[in-house]
């Protein structure tokens, strides 16, 4: 209970501070409101809000012995909201890709602008709290004793196979559907950097100046480029590496796999159910671990941001 209480309490301080710095960076320099920053900036909010319902959570798990004192309003929306996150973030990113893909494959084309930004987050909110519904309204507390607890009470939710179903749709759309996409994109992002003008003029253009000087303009433009495909890139990917464990969880569940296993190993091992628990926990805070991830990135692959950062801060 230490080591988790630890974990989680560094891990929101560290990433509450470092989304707060992303979002205070992005807003205060002009510069940055971009498609892409923009849409960084929602990504941002959206874990802050995500690391807030999983302070609750926490503190119902760790000072009320998973029972829940903040009554029925806040079960529903709490325990709801980490499918509202997980769609943002997803959408989001892919957007970001997305937006990464046109500017280097489609440059001559017309980029898309901070007001499409803000409409394609509003799309993605609605979708995400119009998915989340189901699931938050089919949240109540019940009492047994003098305990409450937040669970799922007299809904088809609770049905096989309609949990599963619900599960898979979810998966689907903020798994399955943002890899192919960002996958889609990378590649064709890489074949033009490969193709680029400035990483195939040939030896002679080195002897005159006018021409050095365009290629070493265009080969930094393709640096910057490349940064930035890196920096979405990796924030797919540590997403993806952050939940998959959680979502092979949630399905052993969803098929009653879980309960087969615990059914069968629990017979030659008496700790079985206690081992399940961990990796249970293990999956949930390495969801919450990756909200940490995009501030070092940002930083680190930005160099727009990072530039803004050291004005802001350094100087």
């Amino acid at each position: 209970a230490i080591v988790k209480a630890i974990v989680f309490i560094t891990t929101f301080i560290f990433s509450i501070t470092g989304n707060l710095i992303i979002g205070y960076v992005v807003i205060r320099t002009r510069r940055l409101w971009t498609f892409t920053n923009i849409m960084m900036l929602n990504y941002s909010f959206v874990t802050i809000l995500f690391l807030i319902s999983g302070l609750f959570q926490f503190i119902s798990d760790f000072l009320f012995h998973g029972t829940w004192p903040f009554g029925s309003f806040l079960c529903q929306i709490l325990y709801s909201s980490f499918i509202f996150t997980t769609i943002v973030s997803a959408l989001t990113i892919t957007l970001m890709c997305y937006a990464r893909y046109r500017a280097i494959c489609k440059s001559l084309y017309v980029q898309p602008n901070k007001k499409q930004a803000i409409y394609c987050i509003g799309v993605i909110w609605l979708m995400a709290i119009g998915y989340m519904i189901p699931y938050g309204m089919s949240l109540k507390t019940k009492t047994f004793g003098k305990s409450s607890y937040c669970i799922v009470i007299n809904s088809s939710l609770q049905s096989y196979p309609n949990r599963l179903i619900y599960d898979a749709c979810l998966f689907a759309l903020t798994f399955v559907a943002p890899v192919l996409t960002v996958a889609f994109f990378n590649i064709q992002v890489i074949r033009d950097l490969a193709m680029s003008p400035g990483r195939q003029l040939p030896e002679k253009v080195f002897s005159a100046s006018d021409d050095l000087q365009f290629l070493q303009h265009d080969q930094s433009i393709d640096s910057i480029k490349e940064k930035l495909r890196k920096m979405s890139v990796i924030i797919f990917v540590v997403y993806l590496l952050a939940w998959l464990p959680f979502w092979i969880y949630i399905f052993l569940v969803d098929t009653n796999v879980m309960l087969d296993l615990i059914a069968i190993y629990s017979k030659y091992d008496c700790d079985f159910r206690q081992k399940i628990l961990i990796i249970r926990t293990f999956t949930k805070y390495l969801t919450y671990f990756y909200s940490i991830s995009n501030v070092i990135i940002c930083y680190y692959c930005n160099p727009h941001f990072n530039s803004a950062f050291k004005s802001i801060f350094c100087c």
